[in-house]
């Protein structure tokens, strides 16, 4: 029994070392600085690319991965997307998707609305990501100016990306892109015997089947006189339809971003 064990154990520690991470950050990358900001397939090669803001996060570049079968690796060529001026509002938030229905990946943007660092409001811009750097410019700019950043939902089961978020203004809706390069907003109205509360900044709703029918409901946090607050909107026949609310537990002295798991 023991010549068996004396035997296995080379192979153990063969697997173990052949299976073993590396840091290729370096490669990758080289000396350049920045954040990433997304990862998406934007050449539509079944690879995964990395979307990289530049450190004043008024650039963007994309990091194009090549994989090579034969040699088992994978190298990556850096691809100017946004080139950023100094009049350009920062970035604060990069979004892959198809929001103009063709079949092939788009780019959405945030910007920072103004010059105030600690304001979250947003105005967003969206790129056709087949674009060249040198002539690239968004296809379509949102008018309406967000309080903070909108999450990006089915909000209407069309099976493309919608924006749920909020005005500066207070007005809360749904924003549905159209496959002709334009958008129509629904805003919420007040549901019977509710009064729609300001969305919690920074936002933190979800996007996820709520009651177990395998159809995808919405939790719109938002905030009651500084209390966090709960609200169910559920699909129902394919409309997101307010249901009920609940508050965090009052014993919480703080209460941070939700995180929604199945436990």
């Amino acid at each position: 029994m023991l010549l068996i064990q004396l035997t296995i154990l080379p192979f153990m520690v063969a697997s173990v070392v052949e299976c073993s991470l590396s840091d290729v950050t370096p490669a990758v990358f080289g000396r350049e600085n920045g954040l990433i900001a997304a990862f998406g397939d934007i050449n539509a090669d079944k690879a995964t690319d990395i979307f990289v803001l530049s450190e004043e996060g008024k650039s963007l570049s994309i990091l194009q991965a090549d994989i090579d079968i034969s040699r088992d690796e994978t190298s990556f060529s850096n691809k100017p997307f946004i080139l950023g001026s100094d009049e350009d509002r920062p970035i604060v938030a990069v979004v892959p998707g198809d929001f103009n229905v063709d079949s092939q990946m788009d780019v959405l943007v945030m910007r920072k609305a103004d010059d105030d660092k600690m304001s979250t409001r947003v105005n967003i811009e969206i790129y056709v990501g087949s674009q060249d750097a040198e002539t690239n410019s968004p296809y379509l700019k949102i008018n309406e100016t967000f309080r903070d950043q909108p999450a990006v939902i089915d909000g209407n089961g069309d099976m493309s990306p919608d924006l749920f978020g909020e005005t500066i203004g207070g007005k809360r809706g749904l924003w549905i892109f159209k496959d002709n390069d334009s958008y129509s907003v629904e805003f919420y109205e007040n549901p019977p015997d509710y009064q729609l509360p300001p969305l919690k900044v920074p936002q933190s709703s979800a996007f996820l089947d709520l009651n177990g029918d395998l159809t995808s409901d919405l939790c719109a946090v938002s905030e009651i006189s500084g209390e966090t607050n709960f609200e169910f909107w559920l699909n129902k026949e394919g409309v997101l339809t307010y249901t009920y609310s609940i508050k965090a537990p009052p014993q919480l002295k703080v209460v941070g971003q939700p995180v929604f798991a199945d436990f």
